[in-house]
């Protein structure tokens, strides 16, 4: 095989197919392709990182904006969920407190009726005690329940006592009927049954007054 050294070309060409298919000629070589990758590949990730970190930047940036903005978004909606609780809670805590107000209310009330009704009962009994002095019960209980529990109410019934006192001890009352030596004129059972006939039919008069009438109407009653 021969060799030829020391040559001085002037034009190269390069074809697909030679005219002189038999003719050998290396004119270059190059690097297998898979040591050039290895050697590329640092450059290749480098210029790949340095390319790509601006973009994850910027996209992380853009999350954690985007995630700040929905955690805002979540704590206004707690807020104003919170808000609403606490308003319904305080508008039923208001409405049962109106409803324990009414009944409270309306419970004082009936107990103060009650309360009325019987102190109107317990004065009309006391008062029925001096319908003989010629008191009317209804009318005396009225005054006696405007001065209840004051000065004047103990005077009026001392006055009262006073004066029933009196009228006992005279027996104006107990000695009807009976004549001075002991002797009996008269019914007074039956006395009483006229007396109580006349207020039958005259209800507005004191039971003192209907007596007095019936002793008119009935003289031979008197002693």
């Amino acid at each position: 095989m021969n060799n030829l050294k020391d040559l001085e070309l002037e034009e190269v060409s390069l074809v697909d197919a030679g005219a002189n298919p038999a003719a050998k000629v290396v004119l270059f070589k190059r690097k297998d392709d898979t040591e050039v990758k290895k050697q590329d590949e640092p450059q290749v990730e480098a210029t790949i990182e340095k390319t790509a970190e601006p973009q994850v930047d910027a996209e992380k940036e853009a999350l954690q904006k985007r995630v700040a903005e929905l955690e805002k978004i979540l704590a206004e909606r707690d807020a104003a969920d919170k808000a609403e609780v606490e308003k319904a809670a305080a508008e039923k805590l208001a409405a049962d407190n109106a409803k324990v107000t009414e009944l409270l209310d309306r419970l004082e009330k009936r107990v103060e009726e009650h309360i009325a009704k019987a102190e109107t009962t317990e004065l009309l009994k006391i008062a029925s005690k001096y319908e003989i002095l010629g008191e009317k019960a209804d009318e005396l209980a009225k005054v006696l329940k405007t001065v209840k529990g004051t000065d004047v109410y103990d005077k009026i019934i001392g006055n009262l006592d006073r004066e029933l006192a009196c009228v006992e001890k005279a027996g104006t009352f107990t000695e009807i009927g009976k004549r001075g030596d002991g002797g009996s004129y008269g019914d007074q059972t039956q006395i009483h049954k006229f007396a109580a006939e006349i207020k039958k039919a005259e209800p507005t008069l004191t039971d003192r007054q209907a007596l007095d009438k019936a002793f008119q109407e009935h003289p031979e009653l008197k002693f």
